[in-house]
């Protein structure tokens, strides 16, 4: 077969998967490989296979993506791409779930590559960490990625890290891991209203709050609401408030709780349309289901008393 018809072949394989026939595209890609092979061009046959194994994961079928990766182990090595195998195998390993195999397969890769891509396989490392219940693996694998996109230059992404860490943090208590990577975010915010600042309010209110101290997380809570306000961050305002709301909730405040959601349902109508009320009304309802009709008769009739003074 002349480079033409190699040509050719892929260029088949290729429209066929563009027009969503990916079961035709795997063998061609497949066929391309075999003849890449007895050329001895390792490079195209690695590159073949590997396209072929993600089609075969999009279809469903992981133990022919794997037996595609195997052939691929040997002229991806000969040819200096075995990061690309290691990549593949990660989203294999995450197709199967396995736990132990995804964090397997997305360490190795994590170790084969640098700067951006090894951000990347050290976040899909803690994701597989957090899926297998080890949440504080998990911090340390995004402690690894949030220095590794530093030392690369890529310091919005390092940021993202930083807060997924507290994030985990909180969910697994790690109370002080969380209130560390706070506190070493805390110098390198934007000083105006910022999502990022945003963000960080509400994770100290998160911090705050487990540490049972319901006004600093009040007054946390409070600032990430009106930073998301000035910078007409949308989501970051819903969940200011859900926040908000939760610890007035927590601590009985319940015209303050019911205030915060009847506020936050109005303000996203005046921004998002009428159908921004389902964001907030559902979370309305089931709070007053769960105080009951008569608790719900005097929390709205204080609250109208404390609309009417003005407060």
């Amino acid at each position: 077969m002349t480079p033409t018809d190699i040509a050719g072949l892929l260029a088949d394989a290729e429209r066929r998967f563009l027009a969503g026939d990916a079961a035709g595209a795997a063998p061609l890609f497949e066929q391309a490989a075999g003849i890449f092979a007895e050329r001895g061009a390792a490079r195209d046959e690695a590159n073949a296979l590997l396209t072929a194994a993600r089609v075969r994961l999009m279809l469903g079928q992981a133990a022919a993506a794997a037996t595609l990766l195997d052939r691929a182990d040997a002229p991806a090595a000969r040819a200096g791409i075995t990061a690309e195998v290691l990549h593949v195998r990660g989203e294999l390993a995450d197709e199967r779930g396995d736990p132990a195999a995804r964090r397997r397969a997305w360490r190795a890769h994590a170790d084969a590559v640098e700067g951006g891509a090894a951000v990347t396989a050290l976040r899909r490392l803690a994701a597989a960490e957090q899926a297998a219940g080890d949440g504080r693996a998990a911090v340390v694998s995004l402690a690894e990625a949030e220095r590794t996109a530093r030392a690369a230059g890529l310091d919005e992404i390092a940021v993202e890290c930083a807060f997924e860490q507290a994030a985990l943090a909180l969910a697994s208590r790690a109370i002080d891991t969380a209130e560390g990577v706070l506190g070493r975010l805390a110098p390198g915010l934007p000083t105006d209203a910022h999502p990022h600042r945003v963000r960080w309010f509400q994770q100290r209110a998160m911090v705050a709050h487990a540490r049972g101290e319901a006004d600093a997380a009040i007054e946390y809570a409070l600032s990430a609401r009106s930073l998301a306000v000035g910078c007409t961050d949308v989501q970051g305002y819903l969940a200011s408030c859900m926040l908000l709301f939760g610890v007035y909730d927590d601590v009985g405040r319940r015209v303050d709780a019911y205030d915060t959601l009847v506020r936050a349902r109005e303000s996203l109508k005046d921004i998002l349309g009428p159908g921004a009320h389902d964001l907030v009304q559902p979370a309305l309802d089931a709070f007053t289901r769960r105080i009951g009709d008569v608790e719900t008769d005097r929390v709205h009739r204080a609250w109208v008393e404390r609309r009417k003074a003005g407060r």
